[in-house]
């Protein structure tokens, strides 16, 4: 067993326990608090392993919830929360026991599910990786030997077109052919670079057109901090603009 502190100056721990290497953060920043966190994580490993029947009958649903309460618990997102829910669900349905989860079950339980729901080959990779993300959890808590998707080779995609911006003459362009109200929200959304739902979720009591300023609510944004950016005065012409013909006063 080794104890090590990284740079961030939490306590980390290296050992190998019934064949299986384990790599894991103690959550602690003193050297003694670290020692019996060490232990006991050695101890709760090894007892794991010597009863490998106890994991392999847990339920996989109720598991389901931890992870996700885990994994969300600091910042909950319901939207996210239920769909990762529902992915897992819809993959892992026919499954009841972790004594289940094997490589060929999850695979066969992808694939049903992407027939069912026709998912494209994209669609199917990125709830693979859910799926994979969720046996990993139970792996770094001992409660699989390995993750069982981790074999499930990704289906081939088509090339996506790579994407780019406007140059400077297409977005003029674009806001000289466009009505008021759709080229103010183009000015913003060139001018600023918010996110499609931080841009829609905008009201009028988030510009301030006088300090050239927009001020972004936390709860609208996808990483639930909020901001305030400043506006180019061309952006703020076209707002004010809009503001005088639909707010007229």
């Amino acid at each position: 067993m080794r104890i090590y502190k990284r740079s961030n100056g939490v306590y980390y721990i290296d050992v190998t326990v019934h064949g299986r290497r384990v790599r894991r953060g103690l959550k602690t920043r003193t050297r003694a608090e670290a020692q019996r966190r060490g232990l006991a994580l050695v101890a709760d490993l090894e007892a794991q392993g010597a009863e490998p029947w106890t994991a392999r009958k847990m339920r996989i649903a109720p598991l389901i919830s931890q992870y996700i309460q885990s994994h969300y618990g600091a910042r909950p997102n319901p939207r996210r929360e239920n769909e990762r829910r529902r992915v897992l669900l819809c993959c892992l349905g026919n499954l009841n026991y972790l004594g289940e989860l094997t490589t060929a079950a999850v695979d066969r339980g992808i694939r049903e599910a992407a027939e069912r729901y026709r998912w494209a080959n994209g669609t199917r990779n990125t709830y693979r990786d859910t799926v994979s993300a969720f046996c990993g959890w139970l792996f770094r808590r001992g409660l699989l030997r390995s993750n069982p998707v981790k074999p499930i080779q990704k289906l081939p995609t088509p090339h996506k077109r790579e994407r780019r911006a406007l140059t400077a003459k297409e977005l003029s362009a674009l806001l000289e052919t466009s009505p008021l109200h759709r080229a103010s929200v183009y000015a913003v959304a060139a001018g600023v670079g918010l996110r499609r739902m931080e841009l829609a979720a905008l009201e009028w009591e988030d510009l301030d057109l006088l300090g050239g300023a927009v001020h972004v609510r936390a709860e609208t944004t996808k990483t639930r901090k909020g901001a305030t950016l400043p506006l180019a005065s061309w952006v703020v012409g076209y707002l004010e603009r809009w503001q005088k013909q639909f707010r007229p006063g």
